[in-house]
């Protein structure tokens, strides 16, 4: 049998007959409890006090394992993708990617974690979709990892043989060498702002400025001597 089937069967007789027998105990238990007391109003005896055998007062997922072989937990799993798939007020990526589900679920031996975990996420994204607050940073994450994304592949140009090209432009281009200081400078600005936020989460950002601060001119001195072959004469200073 398929998911699909193995739940249906489950709710359309198992728990039914499950939850039927568990009001007919409730009863019977009544019952006893009255004929104590020395009453038994003929209302109240449905059946046969006190004579259940244990499968009768097996538990609801003991049950289910019973009757499906499978865990209330898969069952139920099942039933939430039905629900979806079948409810015209949901979100239609949702309810779409649901009864795409259920086609999978039609299979035999069909896994349904895949499927469930799958509309869980479908359904996370648009409750954050529709949350401002939760949009709001998920831009900010956004433009975070952009940020990180262009500078690491500027440095990775840069690298690569760029700065070479740089070179050869500024010799050759009359104001070349004005041109390579306004980036620098735009460079630089863009550094201390940077900087600024950074030191900025800090409790004591002053601090926090005179440590990075010091990380940034050692690390750009170390580069720039490094980039110009300069270690040699640098280190006999």
């Amino acid at each position: 049998m398929s998911p699909i089937e193995v739940q249906k069967a489950w709710a359309s007789f198992g728990e039914p007959l499950f939850k039927a027998r568990a009001k007919q105990r409730q009863v019977d238990s009544a019952a006893v409890a009255l004929a104590a007391r020395g009453l038994q109003p003929e209302s109240m005896v449905t059946g046969n006090p006190g004579n259940h055998s244990e499968e009768e007062s097996v538990s609801l997922p003991a049950a289910a394992r019973a009757f499906t072989g499978k865990d209330l937990d898969w069952l139920n799993k099942v039933s939430e993708i039905r629900a979806i798939a079948e409810n015209e007020k949901a979100p239609v990526e949702l309810r779409d990617a649901a009864q795409r589900g259920i086609a999978k679920l039609s299979q035999p031996n069909a896994p349904v974690e895949p499927v469930y975990k799958s509309l869980l996420k479908i359904g996370e994204a648009i409750r954050a979709k529709n949350d401002p607050e939760t949009a709001r940073i998920d831009a900010l994450e956004a433009e975070l990892d952009k940020l990180v994304t262009e500078s690491t592949l500027l440095e990775k140009r840069l690298s690569d043989g760029l700065d070479k090209k740089l070179g050869e432009a500024a010799r050759l281009t009359p104001g070349g060498p004005e041109f390579l200081r306004g980036v620098r400078v735009a460079l630089t600005k863009s550094l201390a702002s940077i900087v600024a936020v950074e030191c900025g989460l800090t409790n004591d950002p002053t601090v926090t400025l005179n440590l990075v601060g010091g990380e940034v001119t050692r690390l750009l001195s170390e580069q720039s001597i490094s980039l110009l072959g300069l270690e040699h004469e640098h280190g006999n200073r």
